[in-house]
């Protein structure tokens, strides 16, 4: 505190004028300096005893408040106890000298603001025991705020969030980590990014996403992405392989047609082959006939299916909902990947458009969100648009290929010319990366020899003309999986001949 006098030499116990006198002209001029000395140099610095002399050390260790001191031979003996724990990362471990030390504390810490900050509207996929969920991080955060409370942190605040998972890119793979707990504070600016495929970001200017530079692959602050810069974005959600399954894929497929074409009470549809096998599945599931209504005002009849008793019970609260409320029951989120299949198989058949670009339209903007994360389960990307009070979702190229691909039950949609350049897929400046790349590994000149990838071998693979011509760069916008999933065999299997 200020006004405290600091400790002198001769304020010591059992340092007299004389010894103060000694110690100092031997260099010892401050108290932490006696601090620091060992009992031989002190004895033969002030000429005194070996008792006198640990007391002195002892008295200016207290005085200057710096604690016991340990010989190195103690300090090793320990050191070689300590053990690593892993930190989930093998690069962070590597960075750590192999992991976290145990007995103790390690803080990891960065500059403020440079964590992931979104909008608090921005839908977050986020697993809560287990149990999947898709909601706006505002409403997570509320949600654990009232069972746990919120406290001060930096200049925002943070809720405990001690069972949620979120999925993580860690060592070149997507996978589930923990998130104990959710941050928020208030800013004065926040960055809008526009993807082509129409998905809006509104996040601070710190927060990094994955882009392609020069360099490679590189995380970069969103306020330093130029126009057109590519952002990766996981080209499947993986989910629990293990799953046990509490819906049959006829239930999930009746659910999907319910979100598709139900309201309250009854299910619309103008295809005969559906309406034949709605009401065989009622009467196997809840054992009655339902009521037939016909509208014949169109040159298409509509057939109005009415369910009542167990059918509705085990619709739930979609027959509470409106056009604009729309979602997708939970248990579709908890279940394989074949069920979830049966159900997008329903709602496309039963509201989508279907030609050579599949549209999915809704009123309700939770329900187009979440099934685009239902789609990116098995690896489908759409493209969205929201004009209008409607969200659209539009689905071509090679996703449509896969959508061909669904337990359809009245449908089968026509097979069109692939492409190897898709409007929507890896972006051609990937290219120009993999072609410098390529040249600088196992591409290069060979002079006479012929290589293993070239023109006499190759020339009419499409992989082959990525990686070698620069109009592919230039003048073709996008590159299909096929071919990025060819470049990569090709480089792990020249990288296996390299070792």
């Amino acid at each position: 505190m200020a006004g405290e006098r600091k400790p002198t030499l001769d304020s010591l116990p059992g340092v007299g004028e004389a010894t103060a006198r000694k110690l100092y002209e031997a260099g010892y001029r401050t108290v932490e300096s006696l601090a620091v000395a060992t009992v031989a140099e002190l004895r033969e610095a002030a000429e005194i005893g070996e008792t006198q002399a640990k007391k002195i050390i002892a008295a200016a260790r207290e005085s200057a408040e710096m604690g016991l001191f340990t010989t190195a031979d103690k300090v090793l003996e320990r050191r070689e106890k300590i053990g690593l724990i892993t930190t989930g990362s093998t690069q962070l471990d590597s960075l750590l000298g192999g992991g976290i030390e145990t007995q103790a504390v390690t803080e990891v810490f960065g500059e403020f603001g440079s964590g992931k900050c979104v909008s608090k509207d921005t839908p977050v996929y986020y697993l809560n025991d287990e149990t999947p969920h898709i909601s706006p991080i505002e409403k997570a955060y509320e949600h654990y705020r009232q069972i746990f409370g919120e406290r001060p942190f930096d200049e925002g605040a943070v809720v405990h969030t001690p069972n949620i998972k979120v999925l993580s890119f860690v060592d070149g793979k997507l996978r589930l980590s923990d998130a104990s707990h959710i941050y928020r504070e208030k800013v004065r600016r926040l960055l809008r990014v526009r993807t082509k495929r129409g998905r809006i970001l509104e996040l601070t200017h710190k927060h990094k996403l994955l882009t392609l530079t020069d360099d490679g692959l590189k995380w970069l602050p969103a306020g330093e992405l130029k126009v057109g810069a590519p952002v990766a974005t996981p080209a499947s959600i993986p989910c629990n392989p293990t799953v046990t399954d509490k819906l049959h894929p006829d239930d999930a497929y009746f659910l999907g047609l319910y979100v598709a074409e139900g309201s309250g009470p009854e299910i619309f549809t103008t295809n005969e082959q559906i309406l034949k096998w709605v009401k065989s599945y009622i009467k196997r599931k809840f054992g009655f006939n339902p009521t037939l209504h016909r509208d014949e005002r169109r040159k298409r009849t509509v057939y109005h299916i009415v369910l009542r008793g167990q059918a509705l019970e085990f619709l739930g609260d979609l027959t509470k909902c409106t056009s604009a409320e729309k979602f997708v029951p939970p248990e579709i989120f908890l279940s394989s990947v074949e069920v979830a299949k049966h159900f997008l198989a329903g709602y496309i058949e039963g509201d989508g458009f279907l030609g050579q670009t599949i549209e999915l339209s809704t009123k309700s903007r939770r329900l187009f969100t979440e099934i685009s994360y239902l789609l990116l389960r098995l690896g489908i990307h759409g493209t969205g648009s929201h004009k209008g009070g409607r969200h659209r979702l539009f689905i071509g190229g090679e996703e449509r290929a896969k959508i061909m691909k669904l337990p359809f039950k009245s449908i089968a949609l026509p097979v069109l010319p692939s492409s190897n350049s898709v409007y929507f897929g890896y972006p051609a400046v990937f290219a120009g990366f993999l072609k410098k790349i390529y040249r600088e590994t196992f591409g290069g000149g060979r002079g006479p020899v012929t290589k293993a990838i070239g023109r006499k071998s190759c020339s009419g693979d499409t992989f082959y003309h990525v990686l070698t011509r620069s109009r592919i760069e230039n003048n073709q916008a996008f590159i299909n999986r096929k071919t990025i999933v060819k470049i990569k065999s090709v480089f792990l299997e020249h990288l296996n001949i390299l070792k």
